[in-house]
């Protein structure tokens, strides 16, 4: 009997063993490719961050055009650099095709600034910065 979708995400968790995690991030990607929706699931940071890891893993594993969407939940992840997963999306914004991402920074720009998160901004403004400089 295969799995349900939160059956696979449980396993996520780093609590589990190194092959029952690949198992899951295997499933769930072949998942996300017969039906894109998913990938919401996925990108959501679920309560247990024994997961986010993990689910970083899945969503840098799509492509430019499967994230456009995604964008604005993946900036979330760097409200706190030492989350599990930060520095994954950190790299994988980063490596983003130029247009939607940058105005989707400016927009977490304006809610970072207004809800005074601080280490948010400066992950913020850090991505900007890469992001120009990786263009040249």
């Amino acid at each position: 009997m295969e799995k349900t979708l939160y059956e696979y995400l449980r396993d996520l968790s780093s609590w589990n063993p190194p092959q029952v995690q690949q198992a899951a991030i295997e499933a769930i990607d072949a998942a996300v490719s017969r039906d894109a929706g998913i990938l919401a699931e996925v990108v959501h940071m679920s309560q247990d961050k024994y997961e986010w890891s993990n689910r970083a893993k899945i969503v840098c594993m799509q492509s430019d055009k499967a994230l456009e969407r995604y964008v604005p939940r993946m900036l979330e992840w760097l409200k706190d650099m030492n989350w599990p997963g930060a520095e994954l999306m950190y790299e994988r914004l980063e490596g983003l095709e130029e247009g939607y991402v940058d105005r989707d920074i400016e927009n977490a720009m304006k809610w970072a600034q207004e809800d005074g998160r601080r280490m948010w901004l400066r992950a913020l403004w850090g991505l900007k910065k890469d992001r120009r400089e990786r263009r040249g």
